[in-house]
């Protein structure tokens, strides 16, 4: 699955798109909703 995201949601976060998906990644295990592995 992809997600588009505005170059603009980036600069108002100040992260970088890898930020971003890290951030989302942390977010979805600390929720259980994924394993590690899968965050890795």
């Amino acid at each position: 699955m992809s997600i588009t995201l505005p170059a603009e949601l980036l600069q108002t976060a100040k992260m970088s798109e890898g930020e971003l998906l890290q951030e989302i990644a942390i977010m979805l295990y600390q929720q259980q909703r994924i394993r590690l592995d899968e965050a890795a």
